[in-house]
């Protein structure tokens, strides 16, 4: 399970290019081999960012300079978090379920194929922004209010704490 969580990014790539490939009918037996390999890795990361704290592995792949880039991919983080309150969920799912409803009642295939692609975008965004998230949960600036607007916690210095090597 811990090789496919770590794949992940590595499918992801495969996976968009495949998709958007597919997009332009070109190489769809690819795609939907490509999609289910994508939802296997998805669903062993889930368990894999559940089922324990950082691995040995997930440490080794921690970047040297992870508070600064928790800085630089707020965003990504904050969409990470939305995806786990109820309110983010309905936000990602009316319009997922909007689009995939204009994609199947459209008798156009043009209107078909365009509409997969703000769901493949949604797709994907959710889960590089989970796989970011796991990887800077210690420095995520959206994780830090564990005591309800008490005394901020300071993220780790992975160089300070030993807990990155190199």
């Amino acid at each position: 399970m811990t090789t496919l969580t770590h794949a992940l990014p590595w499918v992801l790539a495969v996976g968009l290019v495949l998709r958007i490939a597919s997009w332009f009918d070109w190489l769809t037996s690819l795609d939907l081999a490509a999609a289910v390999v994508m939802l296997t890795c998805s669903v062993a990361t889930h368990f894999h960012q559940r089922s324990s704290h950082l691995c040995m592995r997930c440490m080794d792949e921690v970047p040297a300079d992870a508070p600064v880039l928790a800085q630089r991919r707020k965003p990504q983080l904050w969409f990470s978090h939305q995806l786990s309150s109820g309110v983010g969920i309905c936000g990602l799912l009316v319009p997922a379920l909007v689009i995939a409803l204009i994609g199947t009642h459209l008798e156009s295939p043009e209107i078909q194929h365009l509409a997969r692609i703000p769901m493949d975008f949604l797709l994907f965004a959710s889960l590089y922004s989970t796989w970011l998230h796991h990887q800077l949960r210690p420095w995520c600036p959206y994780c830090r209010d564990w005591d309800e607007d008490g005394n901020p916690e300071p993220s780790p210095d992975p160089w300070e704490f030993k807990t990155r090597s190199g």
